[in-house]
């Protein structure tokens, strides 16, 4: 039971660190995750290494098609490959130079 409240605590925290929205099923250890382009899952195994399974499903063309993108050895790295997905939050990401910007124009 402590066991999956330390993992209930820990997903709040990198939902929040990442942006993003997670629902955990203890009796299946799967966390979905919700992006506005993609849904996530995270499948907990019973593996001594790389023991998180990080599946990837678009929500636009193949709807409910979930395929492996990486094993992972810590919830935290699942969540950073997430983010890192496509470029998510490219403004958080990088920093703009506001003369960068403005020479681009002339």
């Amino acid at each position: 039971m402590d066991e999956i409240l330390k993992l209930e605590m820990q997903i709040q925290r990198y939902d929040f660190m990442f942006g993003t929205r997670s629902k955990y099923f203890p009796c299946s250890n799967i966390i979905i995750i919700e992006m506005p382009l993609d849904d996530w899952q995270i499948r907990i195994t019973k593996r001594k290494n790389k023991k998180y399974c990080l599946l990837h499903g678009n929500r636009f063309g193949r709807i409910n098609k979930f395929h492996i993108q990486s094993w992972k050895g810590s919830l935290f790295a699942c969540y950073d490959s997430i983010y890192n997905h496509k470029k998510y939050m490219p403004i958080v990401k990088s920093v703009n130079n506001t003369y960068e910007e403005r020479s681009r124009y002339k």
